[in-house]
């Protein structure tokens, strides 16, 4: 299935609802919870969402595609894993900084959901804070 139709399909499968672009991601964290997954989740991601070096980077939906465009489709550990390897450097420090907390993301939701789908990773954790900001 060619690359454009794959993100297309995950785009439309993920439940973002009202949390869409970086803002609204530091706005729903803002209330800090005591203790939850979920929510530790979320900042890991909004972190790898700040470090990424692309300028003008709003919209969740564009940080996984650059994700995707950087990593393949489908997203996953060894992916990620792969492609940073050997290939850090001054030049794209902040692109590796942001992949291994999406591997961080990968991680936790292994260890605690034996989960490794990044679509599944993503919609738990706006479900989450979707539920959270009602």
């Amino acid at each position: 299935m060619p690359k454009i139709i794959q993100k297309f399909i995950f785009n439309r499968k993920l439940k973002l609802d009202k949390i869409k672009t970086l803002s609204d991601l530091a706005n729903s964290l803002e209330i800090k919870e005591e203790f939850s997954r979920e929510y530790m989740m979320a900042e890991i991601f909004y972190e790898a969402m700040v470090d990424w070096p692309k300028y003008n980077l709003y919209l969740i939906k564009d940080f996984i595609n650059e994700l995707h465009d950087n990593f393949g489709i489908p997203l996953t550990f060894e992916t990620i894993r792969l492609k940073t390897k050997h290939s850090i450097s001054s030049s794209n420090f902040s692109k590796v900084n942001s992949a291994s907390s999406i591997v961080e993301l990968f991680d936790i939701s292994w260890k605690f959901d034996n989960n490794a789908d990044f679509l599944k990773i993503l919609n738990n954790i706006f479900d989450y804070l979707n539920e959270k900001n009602r």
